[in-house]
């Protein structure tokens, strides 16, 4: 009797955290956004790392719906040419942009350049995701590289989003961008899975203190798998399909998912699948490499390049 109510008591949990992750799924898969109530007359939306990828996807989504555009980059020609593509395609919409480098910017004075505009959505999108253009493990990286990310992943996004909170048109949404290997922090990546980690839990905590506030910003986090943009290629050699989209379809179906009730938002629906498997499986079954060389043969060539910087 005591053998059956124990296996009477393990199936009942076992169910109820299947039904736990079909929930789950269900939620994140399907949730809706609502951008367009961000939408006000002649509102702008700002997009960080704006002049290729999922960025620059974004923003020629945003203008397409509706939205003036702020740009922004750290390379003057890639801006320019941004811009003027984007103004050819959608010539009633009014473009700024910002020449910032992400890794040494003040994104207080980045905020003060846009102050003059009526901004209702900030899309952090700007990050490094690899050492010197490649996963590396931590001990492998310099001090500058490991700097440079967190500059740019950690201390940009979240100073600017300071910044804006009281300059943003109400109602606002921001958009903190994170990503799957915060889930995991695969090898050579731990690095960037970790500031993505501080980006969700800043994301969430923000969001409670403007509501705590009564102030209207709907802050959510935009979870991120493998879209084919070219440093996401250069890891995985991935193509496009179901599991790994185009920026451009990418970025459609982000737009149509933002802005809602919920505080994760997945910007591709099959990433849930992907989100579930990284919350329920142990690590090891999750990690891939993305090296064809010897870790121990490279980890020793690694260290003695990081010492000499």
């Amino acid at each position: 009797m005591h053998v059956e109510s124990l296996l009477s008591i393990t199936g009942i949990f076992a169910l109820v955290l299947v039904l736990l992750r079909l929930y789950k799924f269900f939620q994140l898969a399907f949730s809706a956004g609502n951008l367009p109530r961000y939408l006000h007359n002649g509102s702008y939306a700002f997009v960080t790392g704006s002049t290729d990828g999922i960025g620059k996807e974004l923003a020629f989504g945003l203008a397409e719906r509706g939205f003036n555009v702020i740009l922004h980059g750290r390379s003057p020609t890639k801006l320019e040419a941004v811009k003027k593509e984007l103004q050819a395609r959608f010539p009633d919409t009014k473009l700024e942009t910002v020449l910032a480098d992400a890794r040494t910017a003040d994104p207080a004075e980045v905020a003060d350049r846009i102050a003059h505009l009526p901004v209702s959505v900030l899309i952090n999108n700007a990050a490094v995701g690899l050492f010197g253009g490649e996963p590396r493990f931590l001990n492998m990286a310099s001090q500058e590289q490991v700097e440079m990310m967190m500059s740019t992943n950690v201390t940009f996004p979240t100073l600017l989003m300071r910044a804006m909170i009281p300059r943003l048109v109400q109602p606002a949404l921001i958009v903190n961008t994170s990503s799957l290997a915060s889930e995991f922090s695969p090898c050579k990546l731990v690095f960037y899975g970790s500031t993505k980690v501080f980006l969700n839990t800043i994301t969430a905590g923000v969001r409670r203190e403007l509501a705590r506030q009564g102030i209207d910003i709907t802050v959510q986090t935009l979870q991120v798998g493998v879209v084919t943009t070219a440093s996401s290629v250069a890891i995985t050699h991935a193509r496009p399909g179901r599991l790994t989209p185009s920026p451009s379809d990418f970025a459609r179906s982000v737009l149509d998912r933002i802005g809602g009730k919920q505080a994760l938002v997945m910007g591709w629906p099959w990433h849930v699948l992907l989100y579930i498997a990284a919350a329920s499986l142990p690590t090891w079954a999750l990690e891939g490499r993305y090296s064809g060389k010897d870790d121990k043969s490279e980890d020793v060539a690694g260290q003695a390049k990081a010492k000499a910087h």
